[in-house]
């Protein structure tokens, strides 16, 4: 598999929010808005609440010209597009969130997926039955490493709705996964007591639209 050459960048923060939820109603449009508002869980809508605002901050310092309520992330995908050349992924956990970009440009056309994904080593174990090809005697440590690889590329892979994460195939020696017409090439990375990974995902063409 050829090298994705596509420039990413990386934010990892504690959740901070410096005013009342309410004066952030500017950045989202109603139905994201309304999304956030039905989280009972009050750190889980706050980590929701500033990675999507750090994102949209972000593409519009970057010269985008795009109010913050018209930058929608779909919640029902992990990999979200913002005009031809942003890739965007988040996830959160433990009061911290991970954002990652990808920049596309003219020699990484081919990649149309991102996707990434951080948990605490800790809360890791009870999701192993969504992983039903790896070894009985795997070591909890690369257990972990596993479920965060797999669900950073889970996100990467377009049209994921229907997807398991056992139906991924990860080659950890190349740094690789498959998933039927789908490529990817991701990287792993320990923070703190969180485990880190972020994939890219180039889809061949003969896949597209099934």
């Amino acid at each position: 598999m050829r090298e994705y050459l596509t420039k990413v960048e990386m934010h990892i923060s504690p959740v901070k929010l410096a005013c009342p939820e309410a004066q952030y109603r500017k950045y989202f449009s109603s139905t994201e808005w309304k999304h956030i508002q039905l989280l009972q869980d009050d750190k889980m809508r706050r980590e929701r609440l500033y990675g999507r605002i750090w994102f949209k901050n972000y593409l519009l310092s970057h010269g985008l010209c795009i109010p913050p309520s018209k930058v929608v992330l779909d919640e029902r995908l992990g990999s979200k597009q913002c005009q031809d050349n942003y890739l965007l992924s988040l996830a959160h956990a433990g009061g911290w969130c991970f954002c990652v970009v990808a920049h596309k440009g003219a020699s990484s056309a081919d990649v149309n997926g991102v996707g990434c994904d951080i948990e605490e080593t800790s809360r890791l174990g009870q999701e192993i039955r969504w992983i039903k090809n790896c070894a009985d005697n795997i070591s909890k440590e690369d257990y972990h490493k596993l479920w965060v690889i797999k669900e950073a590329c889970y996100k990467a892979i377009p049209n994921n709705v229907e997807l398991k994460l056992s139906d991924i195939v990860v080659n950890s020696v190349k740094s690789t996964a498959t998933y039927k017409q789908c490529e990817l090439k991701y990287e792993l990375f320990p923070f703190g007591q969180f485990i880190c990974a972020f994939a890219l995902c180039r889809q061949l063409q003969s896949s597209i639209g099934l």
